[in-house]
């Protein structure tokens, strides 16, 4: 089909209609398929899993920077700032430790907001956290942190709708612009 559209008109509407269906495919419809996923384990874990304490044995700002080189050098790249903790909690009188490791995040607010999250949460405190109990190893920490622990099925909603409404645009404007058939074709 795109090789019968002609002229400038016809690499426009072949240049819509490709990016359309790119935003579909890897944006619109993961989008979509995390959210939905999101969602249940969001739920499963308010509602299945069991409420329990943990001890922070250890909590600290993780700075990853980029390799060193031409890219480095040139700005292209910024650190990545993460919280990193090691929580000890019990659950059916077991004895469990588990290393948090939260998204990253390359600003200096984050980065300022760990350390005074490390700051005011030192070892010994604790933090409340929900415990799979099919598997007492899986957590999901229920106190607030300052970068979280994982994406949110909001933000899958958000990224499905916006490249949903990204193909619908790229897919009309394709539609307006597309050159007529040929009588006959």
């Amino acid at each position: 089909m795109l090789a019968k559209l002609g002229g400038l008109r016809g690499i426009a509407t072949g240049i819509a209609l490709v990016i359309g269906f790119f935003l579909l495919l890897f944006g619109a419809i993961p989008g979509l398929l995390t959210g939905v996923w999101r969602t249940y384990h969001e739920h499963t874990v308010e509602a299945r899993w069991i409420g329990a304490a943990a001890t922070i044995e250890k909590c600290a700002l993780s700075v990853h920077e980029p390799s060193h080189g031409q890219f480095r050098d040139a700005g292209a790249f910024f650190d990545q700032y993460s919280l990193h903790c090691r929580l000890r909690y019990e659950i059916s009188q077991r004895l469990h430790v588990f290393n948090l490791h939260t998204l990253s995040d390359s600003s200096g607010e984050a980065r300022a907001a760990i350390e005074k999250w490390v700051e005011v949460h030192r070892p010994g405190s604790t933090m409340e956290i929900r415990v799979n109990p099919s598997n007492p190893n899986d957590i999901a920490v229920a106190s607030q942190l300052p970068i979280p622990q994982s994406g949110t099925a909001r933000q899958a909603w958000s990224t499905a709708m916006y490249c949903g409404v990204g193909f619908v645009l790229f897919f009309g404007i394709f539609r307006i612009i597309r050159p007529a058939a040929p009588p006959g074709a």
